[in-house]
């Protein structure tokens, strides 16, 4: 995964950099960027590459529930019996104490839990709900959001105080039309996720498909192109795929503001085709334990063209034929 989200695109690169600085200390982690652009996963990595990594991961989602449920969900309750006894049920924030708890889309904690959360964030304890002894949690926090926090301050709409608190360490993921080098080996891995999820055999996309990728704006970020990709597999034929977005396709002038090609359209959708290639010929020789002979068996053309096209993507170190 972690070569995946950091390894085709500059600007990940830089979010990775980011992200490996911000790992090593206590201070909340701040992750924003519009839906769909993976948030979810540096969440993930912030605590999995963290001193933390050994404790609880726990994640809220503060969108899914209303607020009365959610301050229960986040800091448990105490309910006294009649007989005087107590029972306990401990919140999310009580079950990461030693590990991360995750915020997921933190713009929508209401204010009377801002406060609350405030509070913990101050003294490192909490009350639960009906309970008269404050308690303790060692706890990091990793935020998302996908609204302007700043703006909603100046609106009221969120606590001034927790957002100077919480913002410490920002980690802004880019969309995906910044990013757009990334979608060849994007629709490539999910191509080839969903075909073994599903048990289809989907070729890979045509460089014009490929090409209209690549100038497509993508709204919903990689969450949309994982959709696409998903709806060919179940499909079977990219014509639909095609069509979609030959619907959606905004003005080129637009798109070339936002990616300049100086090679033209037919440069970019043969170095799309190739990196596509590139990434189906090393999963297949994956599969095969680098089995040449077997991997242009599986791959319907001629051990001489494999050879060719290995050359022509620049993959090595595969073993030769027969296994050799």
């Amino acid at each position: 995964m972690y070569d995946r989200v950091f390894r085709h695109s500059v600007r990940m690169r830089a979010v990775e950099q980011m992200l490996l600085k911000a790992v090593v200390g206590e201070d909340p982690v701040f992750v924003t960027g519009e839906t769909g652009t993976g948030k979810e996963l540096i969440a993930d990595l912030a605590h999995a590459l963290s001193p933390r990594a050994n404790g609880p991961w726990v994640k809220v989602r503060c969108s899914a529930l209303p607020g009365e449920r959610l301050e229960s969900e986040l800091f448990g309750d105490e309910l006294r019996a009649i007989d005087g006894g107590n029972s306990v049920r401990r919140g999310r924030l009580e079950l990461a104490a030693g590990g991360t708890l995750c915020l997921d889309e933190i713009a929508d904690l209401p204010l009377a839990l801002q406060n609350k959360l405030l509070g913990f964030l101050h003294e490192g304890r909490f009350m639960r709900n009906g309970g008269r002894v404050p308690v303790a949690a060692d706890v990091r926090l990793v935020i998302t959001t996908n609204r302007d926090l700043r703006a909603m301050t100046t609106a009221g709409l969120f606590r001034e105080d927790l957002y100077y608190r919480l913002n410490v360490i920002t980690i802004p993921v880019p969309p995906l039309r910044e990013r757009r080098e990334e979608i060849p080996s994007l629709v490539e891995h999910f191509r080839a996720e969903f075909c073994r999820r599903l048990e289809r055999d989907c070729p890979p996309f045509s460089p014009e498909t490929v090409d209209l990728m690549l100038h497509y704006r993508w709204p919903g970020n990689v969450r949309e192109l994982e959709n696409v990709v998903k709806r060919y597999v179940v499909l079977g034929d990219e014509r639909y795929v095609e069509q979609e977005l030959r619907g959606r396709l905004e003005p080129a002038s637009a798109v070339f503001a936002a990616w300049p090609p100086a090679e033209g359209l037919r440069g970019i959708a043969q170095r799309a085709a190739r990196k596509a290639e590139r990434a189906l010929i090393e999963e297949t020789l994956d599969r095969v334990g680098g089995n040449r002979a077997e991997a242009a068996r599986r791959l319907k053309v001629s051990y001489k063209t494999f050879l060719k096209k290995l050359q022509e993507v620049g993959v090595a170190g595969a073993r030769r034929h027969g296994g050799v």
